[in-house]
């Protein structure tokens, strides 16, 4: 199983390319049984793809960042924003798998671009935090090898190059790791579970790639200074669909609990994280010669919160 990145479609005998895609993504993090969230990052990215000599390139570019609905606006998350829009876009080279085969390909752009925010912020700004900030940040930028590094703390990241294309044993599944930042700049934690493929097409023209993990006690660092005498557990379930014609990523979904067992072994949550990720523009336009043209301009007022809570709510 391979990304059709040029599928010929057997009942009209024309080609469609791979387009580019546009997708939303909510990440919302729960306290115990609350119904509403105390944290939630929004935002949109858009991936361009493109032929290359060593397999496929793609351009992935993170916008429209929005932390608990609203735009920037804290002294952090503004500096987290400028740090961001230096990173992005991300470039690299893909194979049919999907998985990157030369890491990052356009750090001198991601540099240029940091070095250009860097005066801005510091034009604008000034503190010792600030320095602080910038000090850590040009070391970061000046090595390949760490930007690439801190690309491994991103949920989305992480599900978008999971390898999904594996050597799937009829319906009984595969055993395998899924790693998955869960806390904030620290490293993924590696779940072990069980990835299987569902070849029945759905209703909405994609196949499903499931992975569930198995019932894990809790490493250190996520139990922080809780109760020593306490065990904690984690689990983990994502679904990835992806679009029937081609088998290129379209949504995702991601559902993290961490647990503990009372003395009857009921699960009392903890915390649990939320992550969403939907195609924006699902369905494209071609004219007369089946090439795809580019979709009517969208309208920017409605907003990324607009799209993700009409699918998933509040």
């Amino acid at each position: 199983m391979n990304i059709n990145f040029k599928n010929i479609d057997p009942s009209s005998s024309t080609q469609t390319i791979l387009r580019d895609r546009r997708y939303g993504v909510s990440v919302k993090y729960y306290a115990g049984n609350d119904e509403s969230p105390n944290k939630r990052i929004d935002y949109e990215v858009d991936v361009k793809i493109d032929t290359h000599h060593n397999g496929w390139q793609i351009d992935i570019d993170k916008q429209n960042v929005f932390f608990n609905q609203h735009e920037p606006d804290l002294i952090s998350e503004i500096l987290s924003q400028a740090i961001t829009r230096s990173i992005y876009p991300v470039q690299c080279v893909i194979n049919n798998k999907g998985l990157p085969v030369r890491g990052i390909t356009n750090h001198d752009q991601i540099l240029s671009r940091w070095n250009q925010n860097k005066k801005r912020i510091a034009d604008k700004y000034e503190g010792e935090t600030v320095d602080k900030l910038i000090g850590v940040a040009d070391i970061k930028f000046g090595s390949k090898a760490l930007i690439e590094k801190s690309m491994k703390y991103d949920m989305f990241w992480n599900l978008f190059f999971h390898p999904k294309f594996i050597g799937y044993n009829g319906t009984a599944g595969v055993r395998t790791d899924l790693h998955l930042a869960v806390v904030p700049y620290k490293f993924p934690v590696r779940f072990t579970g069980l990835q299987y493929f569902n070849r029945q097409v759905t209703s909405y023209h994609t196949l499903e790639v499931n992975f569930n993990s198995d019932e894990m006690e809790a490493p250190q660092f996520l139990r922080g200074a809780k109760d020593e005498n306490q065990k904690y557990y984690m689990k983990l379930d994502v679904v990835f669909d992806l679009d029937a014609s081609h088998l290129f990523l379209t949504n995702t979904t991601a559902y993290f609990s961490f647990y503990y067992k009372d003395h009857e072994q009921n699960i009392c949550l903890v915390k649990r994280i939320y992550f969403t990720m939907y195609e924006i523009n699902a369905v494209s336009k071609t004219d007369e010669h089946n090439i795809i043209v580019d979709d009517e301009p969208k309208n920017k007022k409605s907003k990324l919160m607009k799209f993700i809570d009409a699918l998933v709510g509040d």
